[in-house]
């Protein structure tokens, strides 16, 4: 799918809601010291929102892909948020839908091979429309559950996040994985 989004990147040096390190490591087997450049995130929370038989996703450019993705809701944690306020608030600010139940359903390493940040996967039931702005080049997405398998399959749906939360739900709903 091609956009019509232009992106041009610049070194970051300022303050950021990460940071990043510069790791040494060693183990007693060799004298070998390993560099590492380690991403410190505060992690996030994603939500599988389930509204009848149909998963609330958004549509939005993201420039580090250079692409438009279909996700889930979801987003960081801000400073002191626990990760079932931070899923809530998601919601509202990118579906304008509200939760009336948000069960925890797991937590995943985004990229442990260079980030430390986590995403807290959660399921929203009985769902609620609120007064709602949208947020800015975002897109409401209704995806039927049980299509979500060969988006998946297919490429449609890339997100890792989206992808492990969609196939876990999916899954349940049709008696593969318990409780």
């Amino acid at each position: 799918m091609r956009h019509q989004y232009r992106t041009v990147s610049t070194p970051h040096h300022g303050s950021a809601f990460f940071t990043v390190e510069e790791t040494r490591t060693t183990h007693p087997s060799t004298p070998d010291e390993r560099v590492h450049h380690v991403v410190r995130h505060p992690g996030g929370a994603a939500i599988v929102a389930l509204d009848g038989q149909d998963v609330l996703c958004v549509r939005q450019y993201r420039p580090a892909v250079d692409d438009v993705l279909l996700e889930l809701p979801a987003g960081r944690c801000e400073p002191g948020e626990a990760p079932a306020d931070t899923a809530a608030r998601e919601l509202r600010e990118e579906t304008g839908y509200a939760a009336g139940t948000i069960t925890p359903l797991l937590n995943i390493f985004n990229a442990p091979c260079f980030c430390d940040g986590i995403s807290h996967l959660f399921l929203a039931t009985d769902l609620q429309p609120v007064l709602w702005g949208g947020e800015a080049e975002m897109q409401v997405y209704r995806l039927p559950l049980g299509d979500a398998p060969a988006w998946v399959a297919d490429g449609r749906i890339t997100d890792a996040k989206s992808i492990i939360g969609l196939l876990l739900v999916a899954n349940k709903a049709h008696g593969v994985l318990h409780d």
